[in-house]
């Protein structure tokens, strides 16, 4: 799901879409959770420690009871439910605890009495408030912590003390802290929103980026013109292709294709018709090696290139011809509706990458090439590992037959 365009990271979270607010869920779910069982261990450690104060204030018998009677159980169970807790389960894991904590803490204050009565009241009420700063809760949690918060630590006070000139400080005390800290939790929690909905943006817009890179990346390796692979995308597959073969030592093929008398096609019928014959074999070219999992590009003008490996591989005399007759049956017309026949000329190397260089498939299948024009056109020639052997030892003899002699120009 991606952010709507224009979307104010401003906004509150009731405004936010239900599959945002999943989202933020999905994506904050686990941290709030550790977070939460962290700040949990830390307050079990604090009510633990606590009992030095209670021995100070001679509360000490009962202070064992309580914490650990009711504040260590209640602390626990927490930590245990914040392993996956979600929603009103993760609420009261969290927020019980430091409300029980916070009551125990207010009634021993009232059992110890005197100066220690205000302390232990004090002390609960910025535990309210140091976890509702703290614990990273929505704002639906987080005034829910309040609330009983507050109401753990007037309930014990109440019915000794009531409301009177002595008390009337503590409520008010007990009740700024449990309510004003509320208000910067939230704004805080609006800043922190409004993060999240950068990091996404600014997320998406890093996507975008790449996929934009990717794709540039792509076209930079197609022709324009057929959307086969252009020279320097198929070297690139072909060297991955031929590496791969090489490791797992299966025959390979390379072909070089190229379209009969196309300079005289392009003079006769136009640059346009020329274009168009170019797509239409560019087209029949891509489908039939597609089959074979082949590698096809355009090489250059009117030659195209290609590899085959494994049992295609083997098979590439025979998938040469096959294409070779179709594009024979293949009929392109120019604007005038004069329509003319083309053929193809195909040389073919076959051979195993752990003996044969990359360089010499292609140096090969280029020899073959020639020898296919050289013969007439409109047939497939094919070199495999001993007839290459053979050609490379005659081309180097004083009297190297003339269809492969180096540097001869292709009819």
């Amino acid at each position: 799901m991606r952010i709507e365009e224009g979307f104010d990271e401003t906004l509150r979270f009731g405004a936010w879409s239900p599959e945002l607010k999943a989202r933020w869920e999905e994506f904050s779910s686990d941290r709030i959770n550790r977070e939460l069982r962290f700040m949990h261990m830390v307050g079990l450690a604090i009510c633990i420690a606590c009992l030095f104060f209670d021995a100070q204030a001679g509360v000490l018998e009962l202070g064992l009871a309580l914490r650990l009677g009711l504040v260590v159980p209640a602390y626990l169970v927490g930590i245990a439910l914040l392993g996956r807790a979600r929603g009103l389960t993760r609420t009261l894991a969290a927020t019980l605890p430091v409300a029980i904590f916070a009551g125990v803490a207010s009634y021993l204050g009232v059992v110890a009495q005197g100066a220690q009565t205000e302390r232990y009241i004090l002390a609960s009420a910025l535990l309210i408030a140091s976890g509702i700063v703290f614990l990273p809760l929505r704002a639906g949690a987080t005034l829910f912590l309040g609330i009983a918060g507050f109401a753990a630590i007037a309930i014990p006070v109440f019915p000794v003390a009531g409301i009177g000139p002595a008390t009337i400080g503590l409520y008010f005390f007990g009740l700024l802290a449990c309510t004003g800290t509320v208000a910067i939790k939230l704004r805080n929690d609006r800043l922190k929103d409004s993060n999240f909905i950068l990091t996404l943006k600014s997320r998406e817009a890093q996507e975008e980026l790449l996929a934009l890179n990717r794709r540039l990346e792509t076209l930079s390796n197609l022709d324009p013109l057929t959307a086969l692979l252009n020279r320097r995308g198929f070297e690139q597959a072909f060297a991955a292709a031929f590496e791969a073969a090489r490791q797992s030592d299966d025959p390979m093929a390379v072909l070089l294709l190229d379209i009969d008398h196309f300079k005289r096609f392009n003079d006769t019928h136009g640059h346009q018709t020329g274009d168009r014959c170019l797509v239409e074999v560019g087209r029949l070219l891509g489908g039939e090696f597609a089959r074979h999992d082949g590698i096809i590009g355009r090489y250059g003008g009117e030659e195209f290139i290609a590899a085959l490996v494994g049992k295609a591989g083997r098979e590439a005399e025979a998938i040469a011809n096959r294409v070779r007759a179709q594009i024979a049956g293949l009929v392109v017309a120019d604007d005038t509706s004069a329509a003319e026949a083309i053929t193809i000329s195909i040389g073919v190397r076959i051979g195993s990458p752990k003996t044969t260089s990359r360089d010499m498939f292609v140096t090969d299948a280029d020899r073959a090439l020639y020898a296919a024009k050289h013969a007439g056109r409109n047939r497939v020639v094919m070199l495999a590992d001993e007839a290459a052997a053979r050609h490379g030892r005659e081309a180097s003899e004083p009297q190297a037959r003339p269809d492969f002699a180096a540097g001869t120009a292709r009819p």
